[in-house]
Formats: C-alpha cells, structure tokens, sequence
C-alpha cells in the first residue's frame, strides 16, 4: 500500500508541473502526459544552457572557446526546442564535462553534437552577460612577456608587431592545449589590432581575436583540439598594432589579463595579470607584474611588482623588481611559509 501511495503522488506532482507549463486546463478537459525518461529529467532541476557561455562563468567570451576545444566531437541529447538566441533554455545533462561543466553546455546549437557549427554560435552572442560563477583552476607558474619586433612607418599610419611569449617562472617546459588572455593598451590611440596564428607555438586547430575599439583592448584565444599537449617553447601569438602617427613619443600601458591555459584533459590554469609600458615611438620599455595569487617560487618584474597575495604555510616566494615593490593591503604571509624581495636587475646584477 506504502508503494502504491508514493506512485500517486509522483503522478500528481507530474501533473502539477505539466499545469503550470501549459496553463490550467478547462473543467472536464483531458490531457496526456508524457512520462517518457528525457521529459521526466527536463521537468526536475537540470541546469540551464546559455548558447555561447560554454564555460558557464557568465559571459559568453575568449575563455569559452578553450572548453569547446575540449569538449569537440563529445555527443549527447538533443536541446529541447533550442534557439542560437540568448537566453536561458532548459537542456537534459550529459555524460561528459570538461573541468566540471557539463559539456551540453558546449553545445551552442543544442543539435546533439560539439563541433566547428557551435563556434557560430559564440561569434554571434559574444559579450552576453548573465549570473555570473566561478569555473574550478590552479595557479600556473608563467608569466608573459611582450617583445616589439618590428614597426612599419606609413605615410599616415605605423604598423608595430609584438610577440607575446609565455614563459615559465621555474624553467621547466610548459605544456598546454589552449590560451587564452585579454590586452588592453589603455591611452593608446589605436586604429585597429589583430592577432596572427600562423606561427604560434602552439599550431593552433581553431582561434579567436576580437578587437574592442571603444577600449583599445583585444581578447585573444587559441586552441588544438587533437588530443595533445604540446611543449611551447616560442612565440604563443604575434600581435598587431597599427596606429596613426604621431610627432612626439606618447607613453602608453599594455595591460594583460584574464590570463588562462587549459589542458586536454580540461584542466585550467590561471596567469597572474601583467602590465608592460612602452611609447607610441618604440617599444615595450619596461615590464611590471602583478601577483595576485602564487604557488610558489620567483615573480620578477623589470620594473614593477605589486601583489595582495597569500602566501601559503609550506609555500617559499621570492619577488623580484628594478625599481619598485608594493606590497597591497590584502598581502599576507602564513605562518610556515617563507617570503622575501629584492630591488634589483632581473639579470641578477
């Protein structure tokens, strides 16, 4: 009897939610419900998909193409009456997920499969916002460096390439399947900039640069979506700055952030922020770090280091700068870890 009562109730309960999805029908009128398997599981507590935002952090930008990468050619059901709209819409949970975030989630279109098709779906809904979360990651024991290589005097524009290396704080090689960061160059007055592939370390399979003029900042993100981790041992991508000319020198900022590498097996790994200074009439000038967060080892900065970092019992940081130091109200050192600094040339001198 306990048996057949429990039955009943789920029935009601079913039918209660089928009336609030499709109004309250007239006195007498009869319905049918379908309790197949997928509609059963749409009607509980699934997790909603918003088509582009394929790490589900909030916001459909360069970050979600490194959990497509992964997620390519990963399979699994069909999005229930799916739009490239964005909105929030209702999906059944695969089987798969990369770095914890279920991979229907990558699966822009809602046709079932991950592919090149869902990358379409992120170009046309970048920069959608919603409630915002916090992807799973570690700390990654790089830095970047910026290198001017070569600027093109026009009769009215000049035309600067910088390569964008990252490099590890403690020698050893660094492997990666995807990248991905945001520059922001800040007072400089920019016609356009672009980002060229063709040469990465990486080889990318599939990329992304977007330029935001309104900001003078480019998102950049590159990916393999083979299966492998390759060593980077080089340039990670050239960058292209192509501005007006100018009279006099003008001092500018390239500020990197939103720094990110990921695995092949969906692992992030997150790049402390970097601002490098510079001059409309030559090149990177000076680097200055910023260490928001540490696993360890030696941060070095030509010119600046600031950080608001925790220093974590068993962990021994060294912080490294030409001129200045600065060490941020949220700073703090645990008890069993050991900390120092030093002004002095990166070189050692």
């Amino acid at each position: 009897m306990k048996t057949l009562i429990q039955i009943i109730v789920c029935c009601l309960m079913l039918v209660q939610l089928h009336a609030q999805q499709n109004s309250i029908l007239p006195s007498g009128t009869a319905t049918a419900i379908d309790l197949s398997e997928e509609n059963a599981d749409i009607m509980v507590s699934q997790s909603p998909v918003w088509p582009g935002d394929f790490n589900n952090d909030g916001i459909a930008d360069n970050r979600d193409l490194l959990y497509w990468a992964v997620a390519t050619g990963n399979t699994g059901a069909v999005r229930p009456n799916a739009t490239l709209d964005w909105t929030e819409q209702g999906a059944v949970d695969w089987t798969s997920s990369v770095n914890g975030i279920n991979s229907k989630c990558q699966d822009g279109n809602g046709d079932g499969i991950v592919n090149a098709d869902d990358l379409d779906v992120l170009a046309q809904n970048y920069g959608g916002i919603h409630s915002p979360a916090t992807p799973a990651s570690v700390i990654a024991d790089v830095r970047y460096r910026l290198e001017l290589v070569s600027s093109v005097l026009g009769p009215t524009s000049t035309t600067r390439t910088y390569d964008l290396y990252v490099e590890s704080l403690t020698g050893e090689p660094i492997n990666t399947y995807g990248f991905a960061c945001n520059i922001d160059f800040g007072n400089l007055i920019i016609n356009n900039i672009s980002a060229d592939f063709s040469n990465s370390a990486l080889n990318p399979d599939e990329d992304l640069d977007v330029f935001h003029a309104s900001t003078s900042t480019l998102d950049i993100a590159l990916s393999r979506t083979d299966g492998t981790d390759p060593i980077i041992d080089g340039v990670m991508v050239k960058v292209i700055v192509i501005t007006d000319n100018v009279t006099s020198a003008c001092p500018f900022t390239a500020f990197i952030s939103q720094g990110a590498m990921m695995s092949r097996n969906g692992e992030v790994s997150v790049i402390n922020d970097a601002l490098f200074y510079g001059s409309s009439d030559g090149g990177i000038v000076n680097e200055s770090l910023s260490v928001s967060m540490t696993s360890g080892g030696t941060y070095e900065a030509d010119y600046a280091l600031d950080s608001d970092a925790t220093i974590q019992s068993g962990k021994r940081v060294e912080f490294k700068a030409g001129e200045v130091i600065e060490l941020g109200m949220g700073f703090s050192v645990e008890v069993g870890a050991e900390f120092s600094s030093q002004i002095q040339n990166c070189g050692g001198e």
